[in-house]
């Protein structure tokens, strides 16, 4: 059964509902700021496949109509209400304006007209958009089966479909917290990344940002300074899920909107745009930019894209940390997050094919530009060893020649019960701050990552380090300590 949303006017959604008993038409929609908000909450369906809309709500100041049927088209049949010639044609070069300003393909919507013969308009709109789908279908099914369409990561003319989301001068989510900016400085910016999934890159990320938010935090709370008299001061932390085609940071969060594809479609990508369309977690204390939540949409968002909104994000925010896809070749990753990041931390597991893959990366990244790498400096790098634990055939000595020069920065301990059953109940900050094994090593990185202002060990680890609770010995990990290089480094890890 087609779920639908039917935005206008109370009797054309109580026509359609009584002629269309077959449909599962949603609750009346009064405006389109009805539907974003209501789509945002869950109120309605994102898997809604048919939209109606009604040409009441084009406007010659806005073309708020025109972005929903732009928006809409590529992964639903959109219907829209009109009455007038005139009305349509304007309303259709509307559209075509608005499709070319945000580069998106092409995608037929149909016009209705309910005061003559609207059920044979309807069931012809969907003779003709079916017609449409599989034509689409076996096109993409020729490109995919044809050599020349793998020569590239990137499809020169890729179909895409656009999640649904509200216009983004539209706010909506509203972040419980707003972040402020602080007079244009530079945050520090850190990426996460592997070569292999399943390593927890994704995780590290969340738990180093929720670390750096809430040791600082500590610290502020005890009037903590440096040696030299620096005051402690309570750090802004942003996440951003640059995996634009799996990101899970929305998962794990339990919210999947606003994303990136909101900012995207604004044509004003002021910081204070780019607030609105952050999401704020308070349990772990940092906000995030999530990736979109439809595969399809990655094309839109290009390196020149998420390098002005990061640029952005490091005067609104302290600590910035990138967490990416695990493909090297991604251009996201080789154009934006190696080049801008202050620190790298590749995040590793203790299986040979981890250990190896690094070894890989390295080379892959560390290589002069003029041999086909990525050019990064070494002493950008630091390794970090998820789910570590001890006897497992991997010592000290091998992950030091696997690391190819770059330092070892820590070792996370395994406890892969605690760490998914977080996951799973949105709970990772009692991770960061109650797990007696896994707590002090995220604290001890984040030591490693943030030298500008003080931090303070949350008390759950005070405890642990006192002996005050013991650690089972399964969750114990032998220590990573920093290799000690030939000469002296420059850069962030020493």
């Amino acid at each position: 059964m087609a779920k639908v949303i039917i935005v206008g006017p109370e009797d054309i959604y109580e026509y359609f509902a009584a002629v269309w008993p077959e449909w599962e038409t949603q609750h009346p929609v009064a405006n389109l700021d009805q539907m974003w908000e209501e789509l945002g909450n869950g109120a309605l369906s994102e898997e809604s496949s048919i939209v109606i809309l009604n040409e009441i709500f084009d406007n010659p100041d806005n073309d708020e109509l025109e972005t929903a049927i732009v928006t809409f088209a590529p992964e639903a049949l959109v219907l829209v209400v009109s009455y007038d010639a005139d009305s349509q044609e304007h309303i259709s070069q509307k559209v075509a304006a608005k499709r070319a300003a945000l580069n998106f393909p092409e995608a037929p919507f149909y016009f209705l007209d309910t005061w003559d013969n609207p059920v044979e308009d309807v069931n012809r709109a969907i003779a003709s958009y079916a017609q449409e789908q599989t034509k689409k279908h076996q096109a993409q099914s020729v490109n995919t089966n044809t050599p020349a369409a793998t020569d590239t990561n990137r499809p020169q003319q890729p179909q895409v479909e656009p999640e649904l989301v509200s216009p983004a001068n539209q706010k909506l989510t509203t972040p419980t917290q707003q972040p402020d900016n602080f007079s244009g400085q530079r945050g520090l910016v850190i990426a996460s990344t592997s070569s292999k999934g399943g390593s927890g890159k994704t995780t590290v990320a969340l738990c180093t940002a929720s670390m750096i938010y809430h040791s600082s935090k500590l610290a502020v709370e005890r009037g903590e300074t440096l040696p030299d008299g620096t005051p402690a001061r309570e750090l802004k932390v942003v996440i951003v899920d640059m995996d634009t085609r799996d990101g899970q940071i929305g998962f794990l969060l339990n919210q999947t909107s606003p994303s990136a594809l909101n900012i995207y479609l604004n044509p004003d990508k002021s910081t204070d745009v780019i607030a609105q369309n952050l999401v704020y977690n308070e349990r772990l204390g940092i906000h995030a930019l999530l990736a979109p939540k439809r595969a399809r949409t990655a094309d839109f968002l290009t390196p020149d894209f998420y390098q002005d909104i990061i640029q952005k994000l490091r005067t609104m925010f302290d600590v910035v940390i990138l967490d990416t896809s695990v493909n090297y070749l991604d251009a996201l990753l080789g154009e934006v997050v190696l080049p801008i990041a202050d620190a790298i931390l590749f995040v590793t597991n203790l299986s040979i094919g981890s250990v190896y893959g690094m070894t890989r990366w390295m080379d892959e990244v560390t290589s002069a530009v003029a041999d086909g790498g990525s050019g990064i400096p070494r002493e950008k790098i630091g390794i970090v060893v998820n789910q570590s634990l001890p006897n497992v055939g991997i010592d000290q000595t091998l992950l030091q020649h696997a690391a190819s020069g770059a330092t070892l920065l820590v070792a996370i301990p395994l406890d892969t019960a605690a760490v998914v059953a977080a996951s799973n109940h949105n709970s990772l900050s009692d991770i960061v701050l109650k797990h007696e094994a896994i707590s002090p090593s995220y604290y001890q990185l984040a030591k490693k990552l943030w030298r500008t202002s003080p931090l303070s060990e949350p008390l759950a680890l005070q405890a642990a380090v006192q002996g005050k609770r013991g650690m089972k010995p399964a969750q114990q990990a032998t220590p990573v300590e920093a290799a000690a290089p030939a000469k002296k480094k420059r850069g962030l890890f020493r």
